[in-house]
Parts: structure tokens; C-alpha cells; sequence
């Protein structure tokens, strides 16, 4: 095992001399690394739209992270924020999330957060309002 130099065999000694053979080769012990999903969010109605096209949409990079990753959403908006305007997006799900302020003429924001020792369903809301 890693980390060890030495190693045990045993066998029953017949009544003749015996030649001990051995071969030794080295493997890479590799453990199967847990992971949990990311789902939730892929289209959303953005709340007070002025836009033509009032959708927006969250992915995750990978359906998949281990624990304590960084996992970073993309949002996209279905077309550029108007002018004067701005797009706040509030996370609901997972806690801690900033909200993300996606500026007026952009179309996409991201979001970071720590995956925890669980699945996680995203959950997001977004409002646009007057740009300040």
C-alpha cells in the first residue's frame, strides 16, 4: 500500500529445498473521488422586462463537482440588457450566493460558490429596474 516498504507471503514449506521467486510491480492506487450533482435553473422570466425576449438561463459548468470545488454558473440573458437598465440576479439556492448585476447592452453574468457535501438545486430570480 502507499507509503509501505515492506510486505508479508507465506506458505507451507514442503519437504524439499525451495527457490523463492518473487515478481514486484507498482500500480497507481487511485480512489474513486465523490461527486455531486448540479441542477435547477435553465430558464427563468426576468421580472419587469422591457426586453423583447424576457428570459434568462443559469448553467453549470459540469453536471458533477467533488466537494469544496469551485463551481462557477454562467447566466445568459436571452438578449443585451436595454439601456439604462440593469438585470439583478438573486440566488435563492445554494446559500450564500452575491446577487449578480448584469449591466445594461451585456447578456451574461457569473456566479461562484463552494459545492457542498450534497447535491445542490439551483434556484435563481431575476428583476430588471433603472439603471442607477
Amino acid at each position: 500500500a502507499a507509503g509501505e516498504t515492506t510486505g508479508t507471503a507465506k506458505f507451507t514449506m514442503p519437504a524439499q529445498a525451495v527457490a523463492v521467486q518473487a515478481t514486484a510491480a507498482e500500480t497507481n492506487a487511485v480512489e474513486q473521488e465523490t461527486t455531486y450533482a448540479v441542477s435547477g435553473v435553465t430558464d427563468g422570466t426576468i421580472t419587469d422586462s422591457t426586453a423583447n425576449t424576457k428570459t434568462f438561463s443559469v448553467a453549470a459548468g459540469e453536471a458533477k463537482y467533488a466537494e469544496n470545488a469551485e463551481v462557477t454558473l454562467t447566466i445568459t440573458l436571452a438578449e443585451a440588457v436595454p439601456a439604462d437598465k440593469k438585470v439583478t440576479v438573486t440566488f435563492t439556492t445554494p446559500d450564500g450566493i452575491n446577487p449578480v448585476v448584469i449591466a445594461a447592452g451585456e447578456t451574461t453574468g457569473t456566479a461562484k460558490f463552494t459545492m457542498p457535501a450534497q447535491a445542490v438545486t439551483v434556484q435563481a430570480e431575476a428583476t430588471e429596474a433603472a439603471a442607477n
